[in-house]
């Protein structure tokens, strides 16, 4: 949200060496009383119209503040794919093609707005980086996770009972530009 960019521009992204892009989702037009948990679809039960028109307001009071935002800053990126939990996989697809595309860059952090980089630390991790390969990410791997049948992460439509090795992004991570294409083009 707006507050916490205005932190992170005060904090961390102040920092003259690495450039910040804050990569929002499109909003969701479904009122909250009426998504799905963690989507963007309808629930079960269908907005009434003073619901919808309420919801409709704030959209676009949101959108006026972030159009505002976009032009004090020019460090926001509004992306196509909606915002929402279970879209945070298209979301970061999305915004490495936008950086592959409109950046030049050896390296990519990406990190939640509710988490702190220590920004010196990054610069020389990366700048001790093996540069003999291009393929490099720094995260966390999670590996034998066991595969949540409700809740939040719910998947009831994969079928085994684990997943396979998977990059889990809340502790942000960092990529190397080679990757990203690939994830763009996977």
């Amino acid at each position: 949200n707006e507050y916490r960019r205005a932190a992170i521009r005060e904090t961390w992204a102040s920092h003259p060496l690495v450039p910040v892009w804050f990569f929002v989702g499109s909003p969701c037009k479904v009122p909250p009383s009426n998504r799905k948990p963690f989507h963007c679809s309808t629930g079960s039960k269908s907005s009434s119209l003073d619901e919808q028109m309420q919801h409709d307001k704030i959209l676009r009071i949101e959108a006026r503040n972030l159009k505002n935002e976009m032009e004090a800053y020019g460090d926001v990126v509004e992306l196509r794919t909606e915002e929402a939990y279970r879209h945070l996989p298209h979301k970061l697809v999305e915004a490495y093609d936008w950086l592959l595309e409109h950046e030049q860059f050896t390296y990519a952090l990406k990190a939640d707005d509710d988490a702190f980089v220590y920004v010196n630390r990054f610069v020389e991790g990366i700048s001790l980086e093996n540069r003999k390969s291009t393929m490099v990410y720094r995260g966390h791997i999670h590996s034998e996770a066991s595969v949540p049948r409700g809740g939040k992460w719910a998947e009831n439509t994969y079928v085994p009972d684990n997943y396979p090795p998977f990059a889990n992004g809340a502790q942000g991570h960092v990529v190397s530009k080679d990757v990203a294409r690939f994830v763009v083009n996977h």
